[in-house]
């Protein structure tokens, strides 16, 4: 026998003929996840921004104001001005 066959014959057998399919398959699955995972990093940074930016606003805003708009609000703007106003 030559070497390249002996060789072949010392090499262990893959358990699934696909597993180079498989392994492509999973690979995309992670490069996905890595694109959703930095698009889900640069969200949550812009939102905390934005909190910082809306706490401002509501700082500098005049109480009345805020009184006004609140009572005239949805439930959800009351519980945001709440929350800013750290009451909530």
């Amino acid at each position: 026998m030559c070497e390249q066959a002996l060789a072949a014959e010392r090499r262990p057998r893959s358990p699934c003929p696909h597993l180079r399919s498989h392994a492509r398959g999973w690979q995309a699955r992670a490069e996905l996840m890595e694109r959703r995972l930095a698009a889900a990093s640069k969200l949550i940074i812009g939102l905390a921004s934005e909190r910082t930016r809306w706490t401002a606003d509501m700082q500098a805003a005049p109480a009345s104001l805020l009184h006004r708009t609140a009572r005239a609000a949805c439930p959800h703007v009351r519980l945001l001005s709440a929350m800013s106003a750290g009451r909530a």
